[in-house]
């Protein structure tokens, strides 16, 4: 890529209660997007509670794959994370495609490999599996 061209990654953070779905939650509310912010320490104190970012999520996903940027394709798709008991991802699926199978597959790769959690905590205060709803738009600005 040459230092002439410039492109933008946005992750929004949607879902359930804060952009999570818990583990044994059925169906998803109105999935509103919302602002990554640092995670306070309220935030990690709440139980139960989803899965919390612990790594800045604009940092997950970094790189536009050259074959897209290229032809000047943009898209947004909607990815759903497994978090363990660890806060760390051990799955990715795509819930809602971009239309471009190399975003879909470069953002799931980079989300695996690069996002982590604060784990979901039931109502013990325990550790459990959960869902993370990710968002991730490739835009070429003008």
């Amino acid at each position: 890529m040459g230092s002439q061209e410039k492109f933008l990654i946005a992750l929004a953070l949607i879902g359930v209660t804060g952009g999570v779905l818990l583990a044994g939650e059925q169906g998803l509310s109105d999935p509103g997007a919302q602002r990554a912010s640092s995670v306070g320490d309220a935030a990690l104190k709440q139980y139960p509670r989803g899965p919390l970012p612990r790594t800045e999520p604009a940092g997950w996903v970094t790189e536009y794959p050259s074959g897209a940027l290229q032809a000047q394709l943009e898209g947004r798709l909607i990815t759903r994370l497994a978090v363990d008991a660890f806060g760390e991802v051990s799955s990715c699926e795509v819930m809602e495609s971009s239309g471009v199978a190399a975003f879909d597959q470069r953002s799931c790769a980079a989300l695996v490999s690069n996002a982590r959690f604060y784990p979901a905590l039931d109502k013990d205060q325990q550790p459990v599996k959960s869902e993370f709803l990710q968002s991730v738009r490739y835009v070429i600005p003008d």
